[in-house]
């Protein structure tokens, strides 16, 4: 397995929302950087597409609609 790093960006929600991944997404930190919203990921699978197809789902699953994939993690999700 391989460990990836990236980001999903979202729109803005609250922190309700927040916790709700936290709790689902243990390998998440949340960001905003230049007033865009980031979900950041450090995820261990087999391949790209699975770790990235699984991430989406996870937050479509909290009724939050990726609209982007960043494999340039912000540095502020990677100093948390």
């Amino acid at each position: 397995m391989k460990l990836y790093g990236f980001a999903l960006i979202v729109q803005e929600f609250d922190d309700v929302t927040a916790d709700q991944i936290y709790a689902q997404c243990p390998d998440t930190s949340i960001g905003k950087s230049n007033g865009i919203m980031y979900v950041a990921f450090d995820r261990e699978t087999v391949s790209l597409e699975s770790v990235l197809n699984t991430a989406a789902a996870d937050l479509r699953q909290l009724g939050i609609s990726p609209t982007r994939v960043e494999m340039d993690v912000p540095e502020a999700a990677m100093a948390s």
